[in-house]
């Protein structure tokens, strides 16, 4: 990297990693997690019961999680951009297969294929290689903007499912888009990723990584990931089944809480990015928790247009904080050095709450509870992690404190 021009305080191979982050976050995210609403809403109009589609939706993040170990340890000996390339392959032929199916098995086949694709190509190789290239210094920023693509993909990619949707039928919209995820993701790793990035500045010094039972033996491993699981529960839960709960109150804005969501999550990004140069991460990382209760149990007590826009714009802040800080929360615990295995491993919790939640919401709703219950459930869970997470960052800095 010392080859690098730098301009602005970054490197020409930061710019390159974070723009191809950023453009294959955009597909993945767009067509995968932000689009589980029209899959969902498409798949139940098939005939497909409700809890049986919102299974999917676990499915894909059950696969995400069955596959994050064996990625965070590949990542260890082969370079990023291959497992994108991979990522890229399975995502394309997921999204073009989901579209055609309409029998449950095929369906939770095609969920599995996206859940493995986003976690081969999206948050773990591209935040692996981001990392890798930045300092502690450009690394926050590198993050913010890196992972801004997780929030665009739903501004940008997942409206263009929708549209064609509408204009062609799911079957087409699909295999078009699953085709142009193929091809754009492999043209940007091969173009702006570069071979093998390393670790620079002085952690390159000590990466020698650790065995990962030394990380399973802090309680603040296990505090973490429990925070995010629960934290995260609650989140892709009410995401997932918020259209359906605009529909159900009769809402003439339900069409719009998703893309309200994605652009409110959008803004947080940068918000996030300002807000960690005053105050702590810790401290910001609970009330990003402590916000999501908040938008939760807006969207669980009305049945009017203003407070379910007021309550999607809190709900996306949230979102839109999520990528950001969960590497970041990371980082100040356990260091950069090991980052893809104890990402992996982290990223289980959080997988684990992902596959949980839009069922857990499905089952409540549909015990004749509704919606409103369902997500007071969901704000109680996001109360929960925020205490999780407030008990992590007190053992972090003590630690810190201990070793000063």
């Amino acid at each position: 990297m010392s080859g690098e021009p730098t301009v602005g305080g970054w490197s020409g191979v930061e710019k390159r990693v974070v723009l191809a982050a950023f453009l294959c976050l955009v597909l993945i995210a767009g067509w995968t997690n932000y689009s589980l609403p029209l899959y969902l809403a498409e798949l139940t109009a098939r005939g497909i019961p409700l809890s049986h589609a919102a299974a999917g939706t676990s499915v894909l993040f059950v696969a995400g999680a069955l596959g994050s170990l064996p990625v965070g340890r590949a990542l260890a000996r082969v370079e990023p951009r291959m497992m994108v390339l991979a990522g890229g392959l399975v995502g394309g032929l997921s999204v073009a297969g989901i579209g055609q199916v309409h029998a449950e098995v095929p369906a939770l086949l095609c969920y599995a294929g996206m859940g493995l694709a986003f976690i081969a190509l999206g948050t773990l190789p591209l935040t692996t290689a981001v990392v890798r290239v930045t300092t502690p210094r450009s690394r926050p920023g590198a993050l913010a903007l890196s992972t801004i693509g997780i929030s665009a993909g739903g501004v940008l990619a997942a409206p263009v499912l929708s549209w064609l949707s509408g204009r062609w039928g799911a079957g087409p919209a699909a295999v078009l888009c699953g085709v142009v995820l193929f091809v754009v993701v492999t043209a940007t790793a091969l173009w702006l990723m570069p071979r093998a990035p390393v670790l620079v500045g002085p952690e390159a010094a000590s990466a020698s990584p650790g065995r990962a039972t030394h990380y399973l033996r802090r309680r603040s491993f296990w505090l973490l990931g429990a925070a995010f699981a629960v934290y995260l529960t609650a989140q892709i839960g009410s995401l997932t089944h918020i259209v359906r709960l605009g529909n159900e109150h009769g809402l003439p804005v339900a069409g719009v809480l998703v893309p309200t969501v994605t652009a409110a999550a959008v803004l947080a990004r940068f918000a996030t990015t300002a807000a960690l140069k005053v105050i702590p991460l810790w401290r910001w990382t609970w009330l990003v928790f402590v916000a999501q209760a908040v938008a939760l149990s807006v969207l669980a007590a009305t049945t009017g247009v203003l407070g379910a826009l007021s309550g999607a714009v809190l709900l996306g802040f949230a979102v839109g904080c999520t990528p950001l800080l969960m590497p970041l929360t990371q980082i100040d615990a356990f260091g950069s050095i090991d980052f893809p295995r104890i990402s992996a491993g982290l990223g289980i919790f959080a997988a684990l709450g992902q596959a949980v939640g839009p069922v857990l919401l499905a089952v409540v709703h549909d015990a004749d509870a509704g919606y409103g219950t369902a997500y007071l459930l969901a704000a109680a869970l996001s109360l929960f992690g925020a205490v999780l997470a407030g008990l992590t960052g007190q053992l972090v800095r003590s630690r810190n404190a201990a070793q000063s």
